[in-house]
């Protein structure tokens, strides 16, 4: 696996990280992409009926579904802190530029979004399309193999 070999690194707080409380559906590494399970649909219309078990959070994500990044490891049905905004050092698995919009391209590494258009004119609709795959924004350049700074704000 290519993440951060030194897993979460934050590189501002911006005074208080968003985080949230999940539990793991599998073995998850601090650094990793994770997303939201959709195995049980158990929040309703009233705060009472949510509890931090209701969160579901699988490792090795990318794409549409990224919800944010876990915080240390943790083994399957342990609570995991994610990280859903903020700005990290993370490996890049393309060209990053500064200021470009980012998407997750493995389940640890980050891209430049880019064009998908097709050559009919259309947009390309897999994963969602363009505009479902953002997940943040460069601050720092790197190449594939390197590591940027980059602001995740899904």
């Amino acid at each position: 696996m290519a993440m951060n070999p030194l897993g979460y690194v934050p590189v501002f707080d911006f005074g208080a990280p968003k985080l949230i409380t999940a539990y793991a559906l599998g073995t998850i590494s601090g650094g990793q992409f994770v997303c939201t399970s959709g195995l049980q649909a158990t929040v309703t219309s009233g705060i009472s009926s949510f509890v931090a078990t209701d969160l579901i959070v699988y490792g090795g994500c990318a794409g549409s579904c990224f919800t944010g990044i876990a915080m240390q490891n943790v083994t399957s049905g342990n609570p995991v802190a994610v990280a859903i905004e903020g700005a990290f050092i993370l490996p890049c698995g393309g060209s990053v530029r500064p200021g470009e919009p980012i998407k997750a391209i493995s389940g640890d590494s980050v891209g430049v979004i880019g064009s998908n258009a097709s050559a009919a004119g259309t947009v390309d609709v897999e994963d969602g399309g363009t505009a479902t795959l953002k997940i943040g924004r460069a601050i720092s350049p790197g190449e594939s193999g390197d590591y940027a700074i980059v602001y995740i704000n899904p």
